[in-house]
């Protein structure tokens, strides 16, 4: 993250999580042309509403994370409680059934 969109005068107008047909330029979350991005959209829509914007996308970079250590072998499923190892295999699930629906 992130990828870019830029308008004519090349100035930064969308970011997202992934690219897609139309934005498919990526820099670096500290790219000048991402904080000035950043900065312009958080004094017209406020910094709260960003934030939450970028929230909604923690638990999917969470999920990454949890599988990276595991398959590392730093962690081990079993040593998450209960409760939280049944909401990764939910998640886990319900992202399959979408992968499964977006093939057909």
């Amino acid at each position: 993250m992130p990828y870019v969109a830029r308008n004519r005068k090349k100035d930064v107008v969308a970011i997202t999580v992934e690219p897609d047909d139309n934005i498919k330029e990526y820099l670096e979350i500290d790219h000048p042309d991402v904080i000035d991005f950043l900065t312009r959209l958080g004094t017209e829509h406020g910094a709260k509403e960003l934030l939450n914007n970028y929230d909604a996308h923690v638990p999917r970079v969470l999920e990454d994370l949890i599988d990276i250590l595991i398959r590392n072998h730093i962690i081990t499923f079993e040593q998450f409680p209960g409760s939280a190892r049944q909401k990764l295999i939910t998640r886990q699930y319900l992202r399959n059934l979408i992968r499964q629906e977006d093939r057909s």
